[in-house]
C-alpha cells in the first residue's frame, strides 16, 4: 500500500516539474513586433523668396487745397465735381469787375508816367545844349536830370502797380495747381470768399501715381538686415518690390517701388515707416483704402522645411518631430521653427538635409519602435520644392 502511495507521489512530482520547464521555456522565447508602416518625407535644403506682409493704406502722391487768392463774389463754379482736370484748368469764376478797373486805373496811371518821363528828357535834352553857352544855370540843369530820374522811377512803381492789377484779375479765375481728380465744392455759385481765408474750395488729388505708406516690426526689420548682413538672405532685385493685396484676396496687377525708407521709429506703431509709389492709370487704388503688401527682399538660401502635420508640440509648448533612423527605428527630434508657409514650418534647428521625418503614422508610436517607412511623394514635392 505504501509503495502505491510513493509511485503516486512521485509522478506528481515529475509532473510538476515537466509543467515548470515548459514555462520557462516559453518565457525564453523572444516576442518579435511588427514593423509600424509610416510614410516619410526626406527633407532637402531649398531656396525661399523672403517675403513680408505688411499693412497700409493708399495716399495720393500730390493734395492741393484750393482756396481764392482774391476776395470776390463767386459767379460759377466750372468743373464737375469728382472729374479729372489738368493743371491750369479753370475750376472757378470769381467776380472780376473790381479787378478790371482797378488794370484800367493802374494803365491809365502807367500812359501819365510816361508822359511825365517823355516831358523831362525833352527838357533835359534842350538844357544839355544851354548850359554849355551857359544860358541856364547849373541848378536849373540839375533839376532836370533829377525829374528825369525820377520819371524813370515812377515808371517803374507804375509799371509794378500795373503787373499786381493784372496777377490780381487773372486770380479771379481760380485755376487747378496740379492734375488730378477733384474733390467735393465747398463753396457755390454767390458766396463770397477772400484771400485770408482758412475754408477750401475744393481740392485736387493726383492719383496716378498714389503712395502706399506701411509700417514695418522694428523687431522685424533689424533681424532682416541682419540676416543680409550675414548672408544668409541675397538680394534679388529681379523680384524685389511690392504687390498688393486686397481684402477679398485679389492681387493688384502692378508692382510698386519703395521710394521712401524712414530714419526713425514711429512711436505710435513702433514700426519703421515705408512708402511705395504704384503706378494707378485706372484709378483702382483711392486715397484711404486699406491694403496688404507683400514686400519681397531676396532670397534665403539652404532652407530645410517639413510640413504642420509632422510637428507636434510638448507640454513647455517646444516644437518637434519623429525621425525615422539608420536601423529603421522611431525617434524623436526636437526642432526649433520660423514662420509658417503655406502648410510648411520653416526649420531653423534639430533637422539637416537627408533626415527622414514622418508625416503619416506616427501618432501610435513610441521612440524605439520600429518601421516600415515609404516615402509620401505629394508631402516630399511640397516640402522640397519640386514640381509635380
Amino acid at each position: 500500500m505504501k509503495s502505491s502511495r510513493h509511485r503516486i507521489i512521485a509522478a506528481a512530482i515529475l509532473l510538476q516539474s515537466l509543467t515548470l520547464i515548459s514555462s520557462c521555456e516559453r518565457e525564453s522565447v523572444p516576442t518579435v513586433v511588427a514593423p509600424h508602416a509610416v510614410s516619410v518625407v526626406t527633407l532637402q535644403q531649398r531656396q525661399m523668396s523672403v517675403i513680408s506682409l505688411l499693412s497700409g493704406r493708399i495716399q495720393a502722391s500730390r493734395i492741393a487745397e484750393v482756396r481764392p487768392q482774391v476776395d470776390g463774389i463767386i459767379q460759377r463754379r466750372l468743373f464737375t465735381e469728382g472729374s479729372r482736370v489738368k493743371e491750369g484748368d479753370a475750376l472757378f469764376q470769381i467776380e472780376p469787375a473790381v479787378y478790371k478797373a482797378s488794370l484800367a486805373q493802374a494803365l491809365a496811371e502807367f500812359d501819365k508816367a510816361t508822359a511825365a518821363l517823355h516831358s523831362a528828357r525833352v527838357i533835359k535834352h534842350r538844357f544839355d545844349q544851354l548850359v554849355e553857352n551857359h544860358y541856364v544855370s547849373r541848378q536849373d540843369y540839375d533839376t532836370a536830370v533829377t525829374n528825369v530820374d525820377y520819371a524813370n522811377a515812377q515808371i517803374v512803381s507804375v509799371g509794378a502797380l500795373v503787373d499786381r492789377a493784372k496777377i490780381n484779375l487773372s486770380r479771379t479765375v481760380v485755376r487747378a495747381p496740379i492734375s488730378g481728380v477733384t474733390g467735393k465744392s465747398f463753396f457755390s455759385e454767390g458766396a463770397l470768399v477772400s484771400s485770408g481765408q482758412l475754408e477750401i474750395l475744393t481740392t485736387v488729388q493726383q492719383l496716378d501715381p498714389v503712395l502706399v505708406e506701411l509700417s514695418w516690426p522694428v523687431d522685424d526689420y533689424l533681424h532682416l538686415q541682419q540676416e543680409v548682413k550675414n548672408g544668409g538672405i541675397v538680394r534679388d532685385d529681379a523680384k524685389s518690390g511690392i504687390m498688393l493685396e486686397f481684402d477679398d484676396g485679389h492681387v493688384y496687377a502692378n508692382k510698386c517701388d519703395i521710394s521712401f525708407s524712414d530714419a526713425t521709429v514711429d512711436k505710435t506703431t513702433s514700426g519703421v515707416v515705408l512708402r511705395a509709389v504704384c503706378p494707378n492709370s485706372e484709378h483702382t487704388l483711392l486715397p484711404g483704402m486699406f491694403v496688404r503688401a507683400r514686400l519681397t527682399h531676396g532670397i534665403r538660401q539652404k532652407v530645410l522645411f517639413v510640413p504642420h502635420q509632422a510637428v507636434s508640440r510638448t507640454p513647455e509648448g517646444n516644437a518637434k518631430v519623429m525621425v525615422v533612423d539608420s536601423r529603421n527605428r522611431a525617434q524623436i527630434r526636437m526642432i526649433a521653427v520660423a514662420e509658417a508657409t503655406k502648410d510648411l514650418w520653416r526649420v531653423t534647428s534639430g533637422l539637416k538635409s537627408g533626415d527622414k521625418v514622418i508625416v503619416t503614422g506616427h501618432l501610435k508610436l513610441r521612440p524605439g519602435m520600429p518601421v516600415f517607412a515609404s516615402e509620401n511623394m505629394h508631402l516630399s514635392r511640397l516640402t522640397n520644392g519640386s514640381k509635380d
